[in-house]
């Protein structure tokens, strides 16, 4: 699938949305950082703000985050039971993220 002609964004714009995507996985990847859930929940509230934004529907972001996860070295070295937990938990996240009620 290809995320820029679904979502009509244009390259800048689903670059930011990628960097975004990025972003919140670093955190979930690397659990070693202080404060990771604070971190790992503002960089999901930044990703689903932008796709917001950009008229993104959930589902074209669990897209983009599926393509975004693929690309992850770091997958390498975990199992496939840590690697499918970890996803599920990180989709539900940003499921939650983008239905949410603003403050």
């Amino acid at each position: 699938m290809d995320f820029d002609r679904v979502s009509g964004t244009g390259p800048p714009r689903a670059a930011r949305l990628t960097t975004a995507a990025h972003r919140a996985l670093e955190f979930a990847l690397h659990p070693d950082a202080g404060s990771r859930r604070v971190d790992l929940q503002q960089a999901i509230r930044a990703l689903c703000e932008e796709a917001r934004g950009q008229g993104v529907r959930a589902e074209e972001l669990i897209v983009l985050f599926k393509k975004t996860w693929a690309e992850r070295p770091e997958l390498q070295g975990l199992s496939r039971d840590e690697t499918g937990r970890l996803f599920d938990d990180m989709v539900s996240l940003c499921v939650e993220e983008f239905y949410r009620a603003p403050d």
